[in-house]
């Protein structure tokens, strides 16, 4: 186990910043390569200037394709008799996600995803200096929060992020807030906070504030760890797992302890996920597509600026016979396309001269840098939504498809991470007492509108959770009409056979339908149990008019063998009745 102490742990945490930092020796130029000269003012500090934004190009083309809605999740339970409490906890979440700002979080998080590596930090209830303005009715429920990568760390012993000794964070707090916290938070030493030295600490502003004039705000800074396999006293188990530790270090760069280790109360994964493409082999942090493309990138943008340099340099110019005066003249101040008299006129006089320009090789050798490009991010010109018209349909099908199949993969390692975000924020929900809307949904399946998490009685181990990476992805409105019409077909049948077919269950089939076609809403269209119990009783309505009518056609057979039945004398009895009765009537 980790030594907890001052010593031990500030050089753990001076290792592990040093070798993030190797990793992020590209990440504040790529920053400003995204954002381009136009959005800040500073000269960058490590490169000139970009003519091909390939960066920006990427995170406009995949950010609508990860994270353009709030993702929907689907809980399902291991027992068939519990798929009330998945219900309730499947309605909670939806409603925690639309509720508690996770949309914009998660762009900024699948920003860093497609440079380096993005970080999502996920809080029992809302903290303050992680995000100062936090959504509206939300209440005390969880949060996620992003991290940016210059502010997280990880074990860098570690081959995987799995295998990790410990996680952390850091982060800037006022020296005031933090004495108060101190007063009633039992985990920072209330003397260990009053004897820290606060000011400006340059040592770890190259990022977040570089270029940026600001005052002393009297701030520290507060180093928090996840150390898995820290067992505390007094931890309860199911639900602590592992312990905290946070550490201050201040303007003299000197990290202390700020109290006692405290358990984690948390699910068992820890509050981070890390999102990346791409994850390298023996190396703890993932890697990013841009990160992967910096090299073509910085050599793109070279032969770029060469071809600028050489077309800012083309001249055309006419040269003349140097005895010609009033003919060079005439070839300067005549404007286009009038006509210049001249007296014997010789064509060697007058000779047009181009200088610089644009080669045919730099053009052929920028084709190719942006071949390269292509095959190594599948950002192709058909995936740009840039087609010539020289390619077959063929070729444009088959590079729709290589590009598209890249894209799905990022989509998929984006929809893992945001998954094991849901588990770690449904932890929280199933294990407090805040209540927590169910939305207008839960009327349908006989549940309140709110509930505490904890009356549930839901087991995480007995559930699944899964995040359809479909929900949160961007469509066209082509798309969306072309799915509106294999909507009202995909009902239209399915509504024929579900009382044919009772032994399939359709609400789970509709869901599934449903996530394929970007309809998350799908299952709730279609009302099995209404369905049937239509059915079921114009069955029976068909099935009581049948015996209705077979009760008088009965009825009418037992008459005719009555009649049949009775002899002559009888028939003429019945005459003379009917006689009487109609004399009666004063008939005949």
């Amino acid at each position: 186990m980790l030594r907890i102490d001052n010593d031990n742990l500030r050089d753990e945490i001076n290792s592990a910043r040093e070798w993030r930092e190797k990793h992020l020796r590209h990440w504040r130029g790529m920053k400003e390569r995204f954002a381009g000269l136009g959005y800040r003012s500073d000269a960058s500090y490590d490169y000139e200037y970009d003519i091909e934004n390939i960066i920006g190009q990427y995170v406009s083309l995949v950010l609508p394709r990860v994270a353009y809605d709030v993702p929907r999740v689907h809980v399902t339970a291991d027992d068939p008799e519990n798929n009330k409490r998945a219900q309730a906890l499947e309605l909670a979440m939806n409603q925690w996600c639309k509720r508690s700002a996770t949309r914009p979080t998660l762009q900024q998080i699948a920003t860093d995803m497609c440079m380096t590596w993005g970080v999502g930090l996920v809080t029992p209830e809302p903290v303050k200096h992680l995000r100062r303005i936090d959504m509206g009715g939300a209440g005390l429920m969880p949060r996620i929060y992003r991290i940016a990568p210059e502010k997280f760390f990880i074990d860098p012993a570690a081959e995987t992020a799995r295998e990790a000794r410990y996680y952390g964070h850091e982060y800037k707090m006022d020296l005031d807030d933090l004495l108060v916290q101190a007063e009633s938070d039992s985990a920072f030493d209330l003397e260990v906070v009053r004897d820290v030295k606060a000011g400006y600490d340059k040592k770890n502003e190259e990022y977040a504030r570089a270029s940026i004039s600001v005052p002393d705000r009297n701030e520290v800074t507060i180093i928090e760890m996840w150390i898995p396999e820290l067992e505390v006293e007094g931890a309860k188990e199911g639900e602590h797992h592992g312990g905290l530790v946070r550490l201050i270090e201040d303007t003299e760069s000197s990290c202390q302890l700020a109290g006692e280790p405290k358990p984690y109360y948390g699910p068992a994964c820890g509050p981070y996920a890390v999102f990346g493409a791409y994850s390298v082999p023996s190396d703890v942090y993932p890697l990013g597509p841009m990160t992967m493309a910096l090299p073509l990138i910085e050599e793109t943008n070279d032969h770029a600026k060469t071809m600028s340099y050489s077309a800012a340099a083309y001249r055309r110019l006419v040269l003349v016979d140097s005895r010609g005066t009033k003919m060079a003249q005439d070839v300067a101040s005549t404007p286009d396309m009038f006509v210049v008299p001249a007296e014997n006129m010789d064509r060697d006089r007058v000779i047009p001269l181009e200088i610089g320009g644009v080669t045919e090789q730099q053009m052929a050798y920028q084709n190719i840098m942006a071949a390269r490009i292509d095959r190594l991010t599948g950002m192709s010109e058909v995936i740009r939504g840039s087609v010539t018209g020289d390619a077959t349909a063929t070729e444009v099908s088959t590079a729709s498809s290589s590009s598209n199949l890249r894209l799905g993969y990022i989509q998929r390692q984006f929809a893992d991470a945001v998954n094991s975000l849901m588990y770690k924020a449904a932890w929280y929900i199933i294990n407090d007492d805040t209540e927590v809307p169910l939305g207008p949904k839960a009327a349908a399946y006989k549940l309140p509108p709110k509930a505490k998490g904890s009356d549930m009685g839901v087991d995480l181990a007995e559930m699944t959770l899964d995040v359809q990476a479909y929900s949160m992805e961007r469509t066209s409105e082509a798309l969306q009409q072309r799915r509106a019409v294999e909507l009202m077909q995909i009902v239209g049948n399915v509504g024929q056979q579900v009382a044919a077919m009772p032994f399939i269950n359709w609400e789970r089939l509709m869901a599934i339908v449903g996530d394929a076609l970007n309809i998350p809403d799908m299952g709730d269209i279609l009302n099995a149990k209404e369905l049937k119990q239509a059915m079921e009783q114009a069955q029976q309505a068909q099935q009581a008019q049948m015996q209705e009518q077979e009760a008088q056609a009965a009825s009418q057979q037992s008459a005719a063998r009555s009649r049949m039945q009775t002899g002559p004398a009888d028939a003429s009895q019945e005459l003379r009745n009917q006689e009487r009765s109609a004399r009666g009537r004063g008939g005949f």
